[in-house]
């Protein structure tokens, strides 16, 4: 809120009274100008860090500086001498201008020369229409003119001699402080609280011996934060100062010589005048360092009595109901243990699994009679045997070490797999799970489980993965196969079909030469057109069907020229990397990844909407690997395969058959809106896999 220069003497007029009665604020903000240059009284505008914006010639003259030489500086600054309070009193911003426009403040500030000046200082604070603070105005009266030049303010209590003698005989701590906050009476009670001498605090600011952030230890050892919410009711304890000149039950800390807090209670009165002028301020203060021990000690014993009493009464509602409910819950199990011993011996003589029990030991304590169809055993053969009898050495050896763990843990178990003898001598392969016993102590008594044949399964699985390890290997065969075809078909379009046209366009250019004819020359020349666009097609094919290049010259070119074709024929922006480590692959490895990449790259170009795609080819150890990344729409590689996955997805899932055949593997990284990523790993001369038998 900037200050403007007046246009007539009336409204100079009007700011006069504004400023006199000190009220006025609107109209002292509008027309502050040329009164703000020629006010007999030094008048200044800080901000809300407290800083000075600007000064009128009377202040500058007060304190006798030039002008705009103080501009920029910290009010505090030229308040109070020593260092510390600035700091102290900095952590109030506006702590002079606080209703000092209700309540004029009498203080001290120090000229250039390092003087005190008496002043009366009034002000206001200005807000936006938030209400927010954005600056203060204060308005400076010189007191020297009223009580002569260099005359210190007088103490109002200097000439009391009956304050002193109460002072010096309460029991209470007691000191007074004028309008600067600086301590001018400190009775004997203050003065041993504080651990300090008369004349070590005596002068001192208030500040001083007062926290205003920081860690600190008590008397009584309790370690204490000063917080932003301490200061605030600080704030509030000095509004209600002013306010109602007098503030009770006012509990804050003191900071003693050894640098330990005091906790105080403290009653606060504003002492005035003969004219009801502020002089200063009078504290009464107990130590209640004790009084918070106790205070302290009694809460806790209280909430721990509460507690005890809360937890006794709900325990004691529990074991009522918990009786209750006893005797009903005792006639209703008993008839259900009836109830569920036939169910339960009705599903054990049914069911197609053995169900069996066994003890800590693990020794058969039951058997179901489905034993003697499973391993041909009748129940009471098995009784008093343990599950390792029925096994095979190393089988024994191998699931009895499992089980071991299984009872430390004292947990289910469940789809554990082993082999088991039948009673005529063959294997059956049984999966087993398990759930411990608990007597009503928690103590574990053993295990209850069931067992399944499942060697029918077992031969399935291994048929079924028989089948897959062979169509992986004919699909790989009919890869190299369907790469062997196209490279003899493009062998045989270079070598037979291109030399052929080759040849006939040189005949055909020495028939042009010896023709006379206009039409037959113009005739020969779209015959030669058509040849060469025929060779050209030819080449083309030739390239797309098994290039030429990659036998010649290896991986890396290839993938460099199809980097190329994409973009040049796609328009995308293909880039090719490859570190120029030797890469020994066999042949079969070459054409599965050269494939592999096209692929990905056809994907790209078709669906990922990509403008930036990047080929890397790597070696690290004994593998190599190929990354294809673009910056296209990506998607969830969770839901390749799937049927909400639109996009075909048998490319991905070939080259994944493919590789795995090889002793390869592949990763997928992408994210909807963030492009892909897909690694091809190959290992190097691999001898893992043989496509040919």
């Amino acid at each position: 809120m900037n200050l403007v220069d007046w246009t007539s003497q009336s409204e100079n007029q009007e700011i006069e009274e504004s400023y006199v009665n000190f009220y006025d604020k609107e109209r002292l903000l509008k027309h502050g100008g040329k009164f703000f240059e020629t006010a007999r009284d030094a008048i200044f505008i800080v901000d809300t860090d407290g800083h000075l914006l600007r000064t009128n010639p009377a202040f500058s003259k007060l304190l006798g500086y030039e002008k705009g030489e103080v501009k920029g500086r910290l009010f505090t600054e030229i308040v109070h001498k020593r260092a510390d309070i600035q700091r102290i009193t900095s952590l109030i911003k506006l702590h002079h201008f606080h209703r000092s426009s209700e309540l004029p403040m009498e203080m001290e500030l120090i000229n250039k020369e390092g003087t005190a000046v008496p002043v009366r200082l009034r002000s206001l604070l200005i807000k936006d229409d938030k209400g927010e603070v954005r600056k203060a105005i204060g308005i400076v009266e010189d007191l020297r003119k009223d009580k002569g030049e260099e005359i210190p303010l007088q103490n109002v209590w200097e000439t009391q001699e009956t304050l002193y003698n109460v002072l010096a005989n309460s029991g209470d701590a007691i000191l007074v402080v004028n309008v600067n906050g600086c301590i001018t009476i400190a009775n004997e009670a203050l003065l041993k609280m504080l651990d300090y001498q008369e004349d070590e605090i005596v002068g001192r600011h208030l500040t001083e011996i007062s926290p205003y952030g920081g860690s600190f230890t008590t008397t009584t050892g309790e370690k204490v934060s000063i917080s932003e919410e301490y200061n605030t009711y600080n704030i509030k304890k000095a509004n209600e100062l002013f306010e109602r000149g007098k503030v009770t039950s006012y509990e804050l800390y003191f900071i003693r010589k050894d640098k330990k807090l005091i906790p105080v209670e403290a009653t606060i009165s504003v002492l005035k005048d003969h004219k009801g002028e502020r002089r200063g301020s009078i504290a009464i203060c107990r130590d209640i360092a004790e009084r918070k021990q106790i205070e302290k000690a009694l809460k806790k014993a209280q909430d721990e009595l509460e507690k005890r009493v809360e937890e006794r009464t709900t325990n004691l509602k529990f074991i009522n109901e918990q009786l209750k409910k006893q005797i009903t819950e005792r006639k209703r199990v008993e008839k259900a243990m009836r109830e569920s011993e036939q169910r339960f011996r009705s599903l054990v003589e049914t069911t197609s699994d053995w169900i069996w029990e066994v003890d800590m030991n693990s020794i058969y304590t039951y058997s179901s009679p489905k034993v003697k169809a499973i391993l041909g055993y009748e129940p009471e053969e098995v009784i008093g045997k343990t599950p390792f009898d029925l096994m095979p050495a190393y089988e024994a050896e191998r699931v009895a070490s499992l089980f071991r763990e299984i009872v430390e843990s004292r947990k289910p178990f469940a789809g554990l797999e082993n082999t088991n003898l039948h009673k005529d001598g063959r294997q059956v392969m049984i999966e087993t799970s398990g759930v411990p016993i608990f007597d009503t102590r928690g103590n574990l008594l053993g295990y209850r489980g069931i067992d399944r044949d499942i060697t029918e399964r077992k031969r399935a699985e291994k048929k079924l993965t028989e089948y897959q390890n062979q169509l992986k290997s004919l699909a790989s065969q009919l890869t190299l196969i369907e790469e062997q075809e196209r490279r003899r078909f493009a062998t045989y379009l270079h070598d037979q079909i291109g030399q052929a046209l080759f040849i006939s366009k040189i005949k055909l250019e020495m028939l042009k030469k010896s023709a006379f004819l206009t039409d037959t020359v113009e005739s020969l020349d779209e015959i030669l057109k058509t040849i060469e666009q025929v060779i050209m097609d030819t080449r083309s094919l030739t390239f797309e069907l098994s290039p030429p290049i990659l036998y010649q010259l290896g991986l890396e070119a290839a993938l460099e020229w199809l980097v190329e074709q994409i973009k040049e024929h796609d328009g995308i922006m293909a880039k090719f990397e490859d570190d120029k480590l030797p890469k020994p692959l066999d042949d079969n490895m070459k054409i599965l990844l050269f494939q592999a990449v096209r692929e990905l790259l056809i994907n790209v170009t078709k669906h990922a909407q990509a403008r930036n795609v990047k080929v890397f080819l790597r070696k690290e150890g004994t593998q190599v690997k190929v990354c294809v990344e673009d910056d296209g729409v990506g998607f969830i590689p969770s839901e390749v395969g799937s049927s909400s996955y639109k996009n075909n997805c048998f490319g991905l899932f070939s080259i994944k058959e493919r590789l795995d055949h090889l002793g390869g593997q592949h990763e997928i990284e992408s994210k909807p809106g963030h492009g892909t990523r897909i690694t091809l790993i190959a290992p190097l001369n691999s001898k893992k896999r043989r496509l040919w038998k």
